[in-house]
């Protein structure tokens, strides 16, 4: 992890506080950390931004899902969209 070494000071409404807050209680993470992240997540140069994707989906391919026919796997589809 980086040095953090730049301190910022942040004024919230209360309604965005209390999304942080409640996220930060779900995560087990600081608020300053969900900050980070989210820095991180849209503010990041976008070629970092496809090599995250690129990774994630590499990743998907991995997975050793059950895959059926085509066939089988759009009437699926289409039933749970009728759901």
């Amino acid at each position: 992890m980086a040095r953090l070494v730049k301190r910022l000071e942040l004024r919230l409404d209360e309604k965005r506080f209390k999304i942080l807050e409640s996220e930060a209680k779900r995560t087990r993470k600081s608020i300053a950390e969900l900050i980070r992240q989210a820095i991180d997540r849209f503010y990041r140069p976008k070629q970092t931004r496809v090599k995250q994707r690129l990774k994630a989906v590499h990743d998907l391919g991995k997975i050793d899902a059950p895959v059926s026919s085509w066939e089988k796997m759009e009437e699926e589809i289409a039933k749970g969209m009728l759901l």
